[in-house]
């Protein structure tokens, strides 16, 4: 479904990027929209859902969601996973309109389609009746059967994944031993914590320190606040409602991506686009309690801190402007990301600034010895000034980290060609035959590196 819509982008506005960042921002704006008509359902208080959305909707950590185009599948998962919702809340109303368990069943299928977090759909209806009713036993007793079927269908759609994509998870992750894992994870936890209370040094490419120990202060004290949320969900239910809401909310979205199932990314900001309404929610309810003071104190304050997501999420967007900024913004914050530095260096060799990309690749590459795209493009950024003899090591040096890039071949063949050293070509491309033997224009290449060899010799 993603790349059906970025089909049609593609339809009406070709490459232009202004029609896909448009069809993101819209979305998010439907998102917002869909938040508002949910709690309205759920909580019948026009005031804390209104607030909840716009803090929700304008928070900065959503800015990596709504202006990266590639984040378009979490945009449209979400948009799904609300709208079920909202068909299941108006079922519940009036169990004899059929049409929205019609509504439920799609847009669930609809979400899985745009995005796997959506699997949690079943477990967020089953919690939102346990938060809701009165009578917990009874309602779970009467919907066990739309349970069922959801549960099904979400079990249905990862065996078709499983068999599409050849596995259950990502081959090839950050770990596989659960105790990493764990410590690892309670500590991202925390720094999720961070972000949504205070969301600065927000930026696209976060290091993580991986923690193999369970042994550490931070480690331990996340685990017990971990621990203690569900707890509290449970005891506030009936005391604090929304408190419970919020805390469940949270717990329970943001499980797909805590690599319970692992994967290869450990943090980002995107992971916490529908997490995030939990702590909306939080700060919605806390800013209501300002009204046993004064009516006027809760409108200043909701105001106040729109007005600041406001200005920070403006602030944020523009570091998404191009690479170059959006990569500087990641070094501005961690100055020893090797990745940002090859993506700013990589932004200056596609401007032919040079000397600017030398400058920051060799940055990256001193960051992280095993950066072969960065020496790979050292090496560009040498051959195109010229100066071969610094080209041709860069090159060597890829191939010996990247054996399968086939663009390093060629370039350090067209290095060695531009020096007329023609039976250095030759090696170079009978090496290639290794790795991509099917490759039409290796052949072309090879022989007319074999003529230019053979004209030498003569």
């Amino acid at each position: 479904l993603t790349t059906l819509s970025y089909a049609l982008n593609y339809a009406v506005g070709s490459l232009n990027p202004l029609g896909y960042h448009i069809t993101n921002f819209l979305l998010h704006l439907f998102n917002v929209l869909l938040v508002f008509l949910l709690l309205r359902v759920l909580l019948n208080d026009d005031l804390i859902a209104v607030m909840a959305a716009l803090l929700w909707g304008l928070h900065p950590i959503q800015t990596e969601s709504v202006s990266w185009i590639a984040s378009r599948g979490n945009l449209l998962g979400v948009f799904f996973i609300l709208l079920s919702l909202i068909a299941y809340r108006l079922w519940l109303v009036d169990r004899t309109r059929k049409k929205w368990l019609l509504v439920i069943i799609m847009s669930f299928c609809l979400s899985l389609l745009s995005k796997e977090m959506a699997i949690i759909l079943p477990i967020l209806i089953i919690f939102l009746d346990y938060w809701a009713s009165t009578s917990v036993k009874e309602k779970l007793r009467q919907n066990w059967w739309l349970y069922s079927l959801l549960l099904a269908i979400a079990g249905l759609f990862w065996i078709i994944r499983a068999q599409v994509v050849g596995q259950f998870a990502m081959p090839q992750t950050w770990s596989n031993d659960p105790l990493t894992v764990l410590s690892t994870m309670s500590r991202v936890m925390g720094r999720y914590f961070v972000l949504l209370v205070w969301p600065a040094g927000l930026h696209a490419d976060y290091q993580f320190e991986i923690t193999t120990s369970l042994l550490r202060f931070d480690v331990i004290t996340m685990l017990i606040i971990l621990l203690c949320l569900p707890f509290l969900v449970v005891k506030l239910r009936v005391k604090i409602p929304l408190v419970s809401l919020a805390l469940g909310w949270f717990l329970i979205n943001i499980l797909p991506v805590s690599n319970l199932i692992p994967f290869q990314v450990i943090i980002a900001e995107r992971f916490l686009y529908l997490p995030s309404l939990g702590f909306a929610i939080l700060l919605a309810y806390l800013v209501s309690r300002l009204k046993t003071i004064s009516e006027n104190l809760t409108y200043a304050a909701i105001i106040l801190i729109c007005l600041t997501y406001t200005g920070l999420t403006f602030q944020q967007n523009k570091t998404w402007k191009n690479e170059e900024t959006l990569f500087t913004q990641v070094v501005r914050c961690e100055s020893d990301n090797s990745k940002a530095r090859y993506g700013i260096g990589t932004f200056y060799l596609n401007q032919g600034q040079l000397e600017k990309s030398v400058e920051q690749l060799k940055a990256a590459i001193e960051l992280d010895q095993t950066n072969f795209l960065a020496y790979n493009n050292l090496g560009a950024a040498y051959k195109f000034q010229g100066k071969f003899d610094l080209a041709i090591p860069a090159f060597q040096r890829t191939i010996e980290l990247k054996r399968s890039l086939v663009e390093a071949y060629f370039n350090l063949a067209d290095s060695y060609a531009a020096i007329r050293d023609f039976t250095s070509v030759v090696k170079v491309l009978e090496n290639l035959k290794l790795q991509a033997a099917s490759n039409p224009n290796l052949y072309y290449l090879l022989a007319m590196a074999y003529l230019e060899d053979r004209k030498s010799v003569v």
